[in-house]
């Protein structure tokens, strides 16, 4: 059985992820669909090495682009 093909990663894991803080990629509020039976603020981290295929957060893979100020109004403190 043949395997599958995956992406190469560009570099390895701990050079992107050293001495970074983690970029902020979206902020919900609130939101009723993202934990069963429950309410939650849900926070997106961009940044994610893996680069699957069938990922449907594509756009968080990257570390750039990330919201301005976004950890302050997620924390609440903006």
């Amino acid at each position: 059985m043949k395997k599958p093909a995956y992406p190469k990663r560009t570099a390895p894991f701990d050079k992107l992820m050293r001495h970074a803080e983690p970029c902020l990629g979206g902020f919900v509020p609130f939101s009723s669909v993202d934990w069963p039976d429950a309410l939650s603020a849900v926070v997106f981290v961009k940044g994610c090495p893996w680069r699957c295929h069938y990922c449907h957060n594509a756009d968080l893979q990257s570390r750039e682009g990330g919201q301005p100020g976004g950890w302050m109004q997620a924390l609440g403190t903006q």
